[in-house]
Formats: structure tokens, C-alpha cells, sequence
């Protein structure tokens, strides 16, 4: 009788595996469907493997680039950090030398305006900000460094100039009535005015500040004492002779703290502030007297002091 054909969903395939010389040999039988799922499943494998694989080192890869990234930004946060102690050293230096500048132009009476107390320079303004780029702050920074120096050459050169002029005629700057003698308000200006005890046109010689009792007056400039006693008209009055036929009168004071032929420097107390003599209230009656006659004395006086 002749043998039946196996069809091919009655084949089987044969594995054999081998696993050392010694070992029996194992023989595994699979199905065509568990040959293929064996098949596929070791296709999943090697795929998985091999993606797991490029996975690792692209991971290997990125945690280098993060390391070489923090390394980076570590660099450039410490020279974001000496960048900003440069800034605050170059902000201490040229705020010295904008006050050493202030008081030479103060003794030579240059008028200048005050500045707004809101104006408040950058001084270390830019601040290290974690979360902001360190390398695009180092780059502002530089620029600030490099405007903060342009600006300090500038100052620098201006102080030297003014120094070299004033140490050349120092005598002559000290005696120059340019120094406000007391912190007030005006309240009488030079000119043309009425009197405020008869009402008629008056040449008032001189300006009037109103301040408090007490207030100290200053001498406007270094001189010497060749008045101090009472005046019927200006109460305790003091006068300053400053050379050069300048003349500097304080009246009205409540009490005088110098003596004829004292000699003061520019900037000391040499009274209080008090209504003596024919005055309205309490006030410092300040006039410069010149070689031909009184002077506007806010044409003297620095605008800064005020």
C-alpha cells in the first residue's frame, strides 16, 4: 500500500541544538507557525537590542554634551562673576573721583545742575540671574565695562585738568564767595524790590534765606573777620574780607561765633540763623560787595550746594 504524502501543515521542522561535545544532542520539533513565530520573535530581538543599543550611546553622547554644556556655563558664570566685582571696582572708583570733582568745582564756583536724585546710575545693575544665559550676561556685562571705562577716562582726564587748574590758583578759589552760607529758601532776591516795612522801591542789596532759629551759617569763601558786632538795620552782622576787593556780609544772626581778625576758611560755622535787627522773621541776610559795589550773589554761587 503506498505511503500517504505528508502536506505541508504536517511538516515539522527540526532544531537541533548543540551545546557542548560531551552534552547529548537535543532535538526541538517546531511547526511551520512556530518556526515563523520563532523566527519573528528573533527579529524582535535583535531590532530591540540593536535600538537599545543606539539609544545607550546616543544617551552616552547627550550626558556628554550636558557635562560639556554645564562646564561651559560654569566658565562663563565665573567670568560673569569677575565681570560684575570689575564693574562695582571701576562704580567705587569713578564715584570717588566724581566726588573729589564735585568739591573742585564747587571751590572754583562752577555751576552745574544737580543731579535727580530718581537718575540712578546702572552700578552693578545688571545682576547674575540664574535662570538667565551666563554667556549672553558676560557679553552685556563686557559692553557695560567697556562704556563704564570709556566713561571713567573721560572723568579722569576732566579731574586732572580741573586739579592742575585749581592747585595753580588754590588761594584764589578758597577766597572766591561761591559756597552757600545756609540751606534755605529764598525769599528776597537781588534787585529792585519793595520793602517789606514800607512798601517803597528798595535796591536790596543782597539775598535773603529763610531757615530756622539756629540754623549755622557758613563762610561763603576763606578770608578774615572785619565785622562783627550789631547793626540797627542788619542785627548781628559779619563781615568777611576774602582779598581780591570781595566782601561777604551775613546779617540778622541770632549769635555771631567769630571775632574781628579771625580768619576762617571756606565752609565754616561762623554764626545762627536768628531775626536780629529790622527783620520780619528768621533769616540770613547774604550780600556780596565787590570792588565797585554789591553784586547778584546767585551769580556766584554754585547751584549744586542747594
Amino acid at each position: 500500500m503506498p505511503r500517504r504524502r505528508r502536506s505541508v501543515r504536517d511538516r515539522s521542522i527540526t532544531v537541533i541544538l548543540l551545546s557542548g561535545s560531551i552534552s547529548p544532542i537535543r532535538r526541538l520539533s517546531l511547526s511551520p507557525k512556530g518556526a515563523w513565530a520563532l523566527a519573528i520573535l528573533s527579529m524582535a530581538v535583535i531590532i530591540s537590542l540593536f535600538w537599545m543599543g543606539i539609544t545607550l550611546v546616543t544617551f552616552r553622547n547627550d550626558m556628554r554634551n550636558i557635562q560639556s554644556i554645564k562646564e561651559d556655563n560654569q566658565a562663563k558664570t565665573e567670568q560673569l562673576m569677575t565681570l560684575q566685582e570689575q564693574l562695582r571696582s571701576l562704580e567705587k572708583e569713578k564715584e570717588n573721583i566724581e566726588r573729589e570733582q564735585s568739591e573742585i568745582k564747587r571751590l572754583m564756583g562752577i555751576r552745574t545742575a544737580r543731579p535727580s536724585s530718581s537718575a540712578t546710575p546702572s552700578r552693578s545693575g545688571i545682576m547674575l540671574d540664574r535662570k538667565s544665559d551666563p554667556g549672553n550676561l558676560a557679553s552685556v556685562m563686557g559692553r557695560e565695562i567697556e562704556r563704564m571705562l570709556s566713561s571713567f577716562n573721560t572723568t579722569k582726564t576732566e579731574l586732572t585738568e580741573l586739579r592742575d587748574q585749581v592747585l595753580a590758583n588754590r588761594e584764589y578759589y578758597l577766597a572766591r564767595p561761591n559756597s552757600w552760607p545756609v540751606i534755605g529758601q529764598i525769599t528776597s532776591t537781588y534787585g529792585i524790590r519793595k520793602s517789606p516795612f514800607s512798601r517803597r522801591t528798595e535796591q536790596h542789596s543782597g539775598l535773603d534765606i529763610a531757615a530756622n532759629s539756629g540754623t549755622p551759617v557758613r563762610a561763603a569763601a576763606s578770608g578774615t573777620v572785619v565785622c562783627a558786632g550789631f547793626d540797627r538795620v542788619y542785627g548781628r552782622l559779619i563781615k568777611v574780607d576774602h582779598g581780591n576787593g570781595y566782601v561777604t556780609w551775613y546779617g540778622h544772626n541770632q549769635v555771631i561765633l567769630v571775632q574781628v581778625g579771625e580768619k576762617v576758611e571756606k565752609g565754616q560755622v561762623i554764626a545762627r540763623v536768628g531775626c536780629s535787627g529790622r527783620s520780619s522773621g528768621p533769616h540770613l541776610h547774604f550780600a556780596i560787595q565787590g570792588k565797585n559795589g554789591f553784586v547778584d550773589p546767585e551769580s556766584y554761587l554754585a547751584k549744586t550746594e542747594r
